[in-house]
């Protein structure tokens, strides 16, 4: 056996243990970070306070795991204690910094989540040109991962979009669309709610 051989080998057992190392002691960390973003999520209407403090926790281990997809959950949960709490600047510059996070690493799912929580925040705040932008670019992002549940509620909140302009034609195709898609993902709550 050459010489080299040996020390290749030794490099790459090095090499799998590392990455099972790390795998393995990441999953308890995935795991309460998990908890945290459960509990986050279940709370910030009534708690907001203790929701954030948890989102805190979450977004410092997440940073440091480098765990790209509880960041952007946490800053979603944090986009909304702001917009519930009526602060929509800064809910609107949460979801923007989950946005660009989500998009750098090709999150189809969390675009189109956090697309549409930006969608809502502009429809509220009566901008439907931005709302409308917001939901049909949700609604783009689940097409590409081919979410039928999503889809259906972009079509749903384009509908609202269009009917709140008093445009009840295309309003209704929405929510007409928004039906098939719901029912496409055999979601029934979706169906009694389009």
């Amino acid at each position: 056996m050459s010489p080299e051989k040996p020390y290749l080998l030794k490099k790459i057992f090095i090499s799998i243990t590392t990455v099972l190392g790390v795998l393995i002691f990441s999953l308890p960390v995935i795991a309460q970070q998990n908890k945290l973003l459960d509990s986050a999520k279940n709370i910030f209407r009534a708690q907001p306070e203790l929701a954030t403090s948890l989102l805190v926790q979450v977004k410092n281990n997440a940073i440091k795991a480098k765990d790209n997809n509880s960041l952007i959950a946490a800053e979603l949960i944090a986009g909304n204690i702001a917009y519930f709490k009526g602060k929509h600047d800064t809910a609107l510059a949460i979801y923007l910094h989950a946005l660009i996070i989500a998009e750098k690493n090709n999150f189809h799912e969390q675009i189109s989540a956090i697309c549409n929580e930006i969608g809502t925040l502009f429809k509220k705040n009566k901008d439907l040109k931005k709302a409308l932008f917001y939901y049909t670019r949700a609604m783009n992002e689940a097409a590409i991962i081919k979410n039928d549940a999503q889809i259906a509620n972009s079509h749903n909140n384009i509908g609202l979009v269009y009917e709140e302009d008093g445009n009840y034609s295309n309003a209704l195709k929405q929510y007409q669309k928004s039906l098939f898609y719901y029912q496409k993902a055999k979601e029934k709550l979706g169906e009694s709610t389009a």
